[in-house]
């Protein structure tokens, strides 16, 4: 009996990361093409969400919300999810991101590592944000430099204490900014930038 019990729990282990990942992709599919119906149904009563580290009681998480969704949707973000690892009760991956803002940066896609957290009942119950160090921070120094010496009031409104605000009017703001540095530069127009992907 005992030679059994090691496979049946083997068994029982491999179905259960099976699980998991088979919900995460679900989840990650309803959310992208804008079911939030189906995805809430997948979510615990109170989700919660971190970024970079799962510190304190996290922020609430709402579907097609939250402070960074008008920012992603002006910038026309777009997600690839790499493969799915479990670990414990939660499923995490590599996911590559492109947007406009990177485009115009000449960054190229940037990763970051996903986690979703699951609770007893197999529902996700939060979720992890954090940034992958990247060898590729394209033009953003230079877009940086000529920002603060050309334009420091749109500058400093736009990255108040140097980090990007998402909240407001600053997308479409930061976009023609780097319009305007893209063109001081001598640098193509964003259609041709697009082209070169």
């Amino acid at each position: 009996m005992r030679r059994l019990a090691i496979p049946m729990v083997l068994l029982f282990a491999c179905r259960t990361q099976d699980d998991l990942v088979h919900r995460a992709s679900a989840f990650w599919e309803a959310r992208e093409a804008g079911d939030f119906d189906r995805a809430r149904s997948m979510q615990s009563d109170d989700p919660r969400t971190w970024w970079e580290r799962r510190e304190g009681p996290g922020e609430p998480w709402t579907l097609g919300a939250g402070r960074w969704k008008p920012w992603d949707a002006h910038f026309r973000g777009t997600s690839t999810p790499g493969p799915w690892r479990v670990d414990g009760n939660s499923v995490t991956s590599l996911v590559d991101e492109i947007n406009d803002y990177y485009r115009l940066t000449e960054r190229g896609s940037q990763p970051y590592h996903l986690t979703y957290y699951f609770d007893a009942d197999g529902r996700i119950s939060g979720e992890l944000v954090a940034s992958v160090p990247s060898n590729s921070s394209g033009k953003e120094k230079e877009f940086q430099a000529w920002a603060k010496a050309n334009e420091p009031d749109e500058y400093a409104y736009l990255r108040p204490e140097g980090r990007i605000d998402p909240s407001d009017d600053r997308a479409p703001r930061t976009r023609a900014l780097l319009e305007r540095w893209r063109k001081a530069a001598g640098r193509p127009a964003l259609l041709e930038v697009r082209s070169a992907d």
